[in-house]
């Protein structure tokens, strides 16, 4: 199992296949942390824990701050570690998977706006800066002014002539 404690405090643990992963990874434990230890840890684990990793104090330290013996220390901070990585490795997969399902569905919309664009290309439409021998479309406007200067346009009630 990863020992997610001593990575997250002392180097980058998660693969590195984005950086973008590594933070969403860091900051959801960064989250999720501080829950952890109060609902999980005793008091004294949690004190210990925090002296250790967030202080960087040793065990020895530790000890001589709270008044107790440096065994009882180093089993609370290994007690406190197997609560924490315990509940941290649920939290990983959990996370690893809504990563990867919202990648796969990234990857998916991508693909889908990519064979559009591959239609629209496809279609042939001409390029409105090169001519393609065909009549330019005239817009409504001027077609209404051409019309108007067709004889007899002014008349369109009147019956035909032959």
């Amino acid at each position: 199992m990863i020992d997610f404690i001593d990575n997250y405090y002392t180097k980058s643990y998660f693969d590195s296949d984005s950086l973008d992963k590594e933070r969403a990874k860091k900051k959801a434990f960064s989250t999720i942390m501080p829950i952890i230890m109060q609902e999980e840890l005793t008091p004294m684990q949690s004190l210990c824990f925090r002296y250790k990793y967030e202080n960087n104090k040793t065990q020895t330290e530790i000890a001589s701050l709270l008044k107790l013996s440096q065994p009882t220390v180093s089993r609370h901070i290994s007690t406190a570690k197997d609560k924490m990585n315990n509940q941290l490795g649920y939290c990983y997969i959990a996370l690893s998977k809504a990563i990867d399902e919202y990648e796969q569905s990234r990857t998916a919309e991508r693909s889908e706006y990519d064979e559009r664009n591959e239609l629209q290309t496809g279609w042939g439409l001409p390029d409105s800066e090169h001519g393609t021998g065909e009549p330019e479309r005239q817009s409504s406007g001027q077609v209404w002014q051409d019309a108007q200067s067709v004889p007899g346009a002014e008349q369109s009630d009147a019956p035909e002539r032959h």
